[in-house]
């Protein structure tokens, strides 16, 4: 990715783990972009390396989670504070007859 930025000139952006010193490995996000002269050539790179260990634990307990939830016998659905749908496991959705997709952003009291 790096190498097809620095050819491209784009902005690029990578996840990868890196080893801490304590020797843990910990995911971190990597953004670059080019910086343009007043002729629009690129006569520096910008770039940041930010920690990311908490988000993509927290994605990986969500996914966990949704396994869990599609394996149950019971209906489940998640609604936000404004009572759309946001879940739908897959008894829920046989149950109704309907994909989980045709749920998705509804509001609850429509369905």
């Amino acid at each position: 990715m790096w190498v097809s930025a620095i050819r491209a000139g784009t902005i690029s952006e990578v996840e990868y783990r890196l080893r801490h010193r304590d020797g843990e490995y910990r995911w971190h996000l990597g953004r670059s972009l080019p910086v343009r002269g007043e002729g629009g050539q690129i006569v520096a790179w910008v770039g940041t390396a930010t920690d990311i260990q908490s988000r993509v634990a927290a994605e990986a307990q969500s996914r966990r989670a949704v396994r869990m939830l599609d394996t149950i016998s019971d209906a489940y659905v998640t609604l936000d504070r404004d009572f759309i749908i946001t879940y739908v496991n897959a008894e829920a959705a046989r149950i109704n007859k309907k994909p989980d997709a045709a749920f998705m952003g509804r509001l609850h009291w429509d369905e």
